[in-house]
């Protein structure tokens, strides 16, 4: 790693959940509602927990239990958007788990008086061209409302890795809508 590259990744935030978007940062922020009710609430959470969002939406991941039983540890994720048709990786992130269970409190993740929420986030470790972190957060409202919520940040960890930005972010874009894609069609089938 590049002094700049270690510089840059001490400067990371230690959790999102802040007043604000750390500076200099792409947030990404999507909401699906998938239903309503505690049994909803639990198999949705089931779901993210297993990894099995992460493996319906594209994502190979590497991991030695459900979110939940790891934290602290990292995870390899491998990206293979066509993993049915066409094997082939398109990238590969090292994650080190946040937190699972309850979220940290603070704005940025929408917290909302009353709800139960769950989930975790993890962070990309310093071998990843990015840095930032993503939220995985599944809100049981006080109405029964039961609301998916991705929540994260991004930049690049390297002033040479910004060339290539825009490709990640559309990347990144397709990686949040495959979830969202694949938690409507988990969703569908209970």
């Amino acid at each position: 790693m590049s002094p700049s590259d270690a510089a840059s990744a001490s400067a990371s935030p230690v959790n999102y959940g802040g007043a604000a978007t750390p500076v200099g940062f792409r947030e990404i922020r999507y909401d699906l509602c998938v239903g309503s009710g505690a049994a909803l609430h639990a198999e949705v959470m089931a779901d993210v927990d297993s990894w099995r969002l992460h493996h319906e939406s594209g994502l190979l991941v590497s991991a030695n239990g459900a979110a939940s039983e790891i934290v602290g540890e990292t995870i390899r994720m491998r990206y293979r958007p066509l993993r049915r048709t066409v094997p082939i990786t398109i990238t590969t992130v090292h994650c080190a788990i946040l937190w699972a269970g309850e979220p940290p409190e603070g704005p940025g993740l929408d917290l909302l008086p009353g709800s139960i929420d769950r989930g975790f986030g993890y962070e990309a470790d310093p071998r990843h061209r990015e840095e930032g972190q993503e939220h995985f957060l599944i809100t049981h409202e006080p109405d029964g409302t039961v609301w998916f919520r991705l929540r994260g940040f991004w930049r690049p960890r390297a002033p040479r890795w910004s060339p290539i930005y825009p490709l990640t972010l559309l990347g990144q874009s397709y990686a949040s809508h495959g979830y969202l894609r694949a938690l409507r069609r988990l969703t569908q089938q209970r």
